[in-house]
């Protein structure tokens, strides 16, 4: 039989995690990540980046250099339709989710000012259910700053990261167009989404030229302890990727090659601290 005492004590912890108005009190990070998505908040936004097709390669005609071409799966895409602020995490889960979200941003954004190839893979139907999806084009319309090199495709569904038979031929076509040096894959999640269109793609190009890039790479906060996400997120401003490598590797048997981008980093670095830029 639960004694009243018993029910007291219920009664504060409740109302000390939630708060009077029955939600989870945000903690700093949290309400700083809060602060910061909400600046993506128009009505009716349309998405205004240019969808990959058999033509895009003409942009790029007569390229002496090889040309790397990024891919980020899903990119930002937790944060804003899978409502990932509003969970309750704790506070080193919410620091690296937000570090992991404007370097992201920040990697998109450079690699359009200087017309780099950048291809994101969204997810299928977004602009189509509401406010959320209308903040998600307005965040990926102003983070690629309707850059000439930035284009997109869809995923076959909101939760799986390969892409549809006609999509898929589309980005091949693409790729073997244009004079490809490396592709750079990105996004997330690590080992989920990420995986699926990694495995997906190895089935169409040559191994040898897919690269993960840790540095733009996310990691769901379901799939690491509260001690890991710190460990994770105090090296990461040391910017030390050697425990998202070896996340990487565990999540992927060890089936991927790495190619790191400290220099472009570095470039890059100036405009997170201040996001959105």
């Amino acid at each position: 039989m639960i004694r009243k005492w018993h029910i007291a004590i219920l009664l504060i912890v409740a109302l000390y995690g939630y708060g009077c108005s029955g939600h989870a009190t945000p903690n700093l990070t949290q309400q700083q990540f809060a602060d910061l998505i909400s600046h993506y908040r128009p009505g009716d936004e349309p998405l205004s980046i240019r969808k990959l097709t058999h033509r895009s390669a003409a942009a790029f005609p007569g390229e002496r250099d090889a040309i790397d071409v990024s891919i980020l799966v899903h990119p930002g895409y937790s944060v804003f339709v899978n409502n990932v602020i509003e969970r309750t995490y704790a506070e080193p889960k919410f620091k690296l989710m937000k570090k992991q979200f404007e370097t992201e941003s920040a990697f998109i954004q450079s690699q359009a000012r200087q017309g780099n190839v950048v291809i994101l893979i969204l997810p299928a139907g977004i602009g189509s259910h509401g406010d959320a999806t209308h903040s998600y084009s307005s965040y990926l319309n102003r983070i690629s700053s309707r850059g000439d090199s930035i284009f997109y495709l869809f995923s076959r569904t909101k939760r799986n990261g390969s892409l549809d038979k006609n999509e898929m031929i589309t980005l091949y076509r693409f790729l073997r167009s244009v004079r490809l040096g490396r592709v750079l894959i990105g996004g997330g999640y690590i080992g989920r989404c990420q995986e699926e269109f990694l495995h997906q793609l190895a089935t169409f190009i040559d191994r040898e030229q897919i690269f993960v890039v840790p540095e733009i790479s996310t990691i769901s906060p379901r799939d690491i302890s509260e001690s890991e996400a710190l460990s994770m997120f105090t090296t990461l401003e040391q910017r030390d990727y050697t425990l998202v490598r070896s996340f990487i590797n565990d999540k992927t048997k060890g089936d991927v090659r790495f190619l790191s981008i400290p220099q472009a980093y570095d470039r890059y670095e100036e405009c997170t601290g201040r996001m959105p830029c």
